[in-house]
């Protein structure tokens, strides 16, 4: 079975404890997650 890779653009910010915080929602099924910021 091949892993397709699909890209979203999601809204977030960084809180005072510099964790990234994901701020809309969104709907994915379980399962690891590539993050890039720029």
């Amino acid at each position: 079975m091949k892993n397709i890779m699909q890209a979203y653009k999601l809204k977030g910010k960084i809180d005072q404890s510099g964790n990234l915080l994901i701020t809309e929602p969104v709907n994915l099924p379980p399962g690891n997650v590539e993050i890039i910021v720029w």
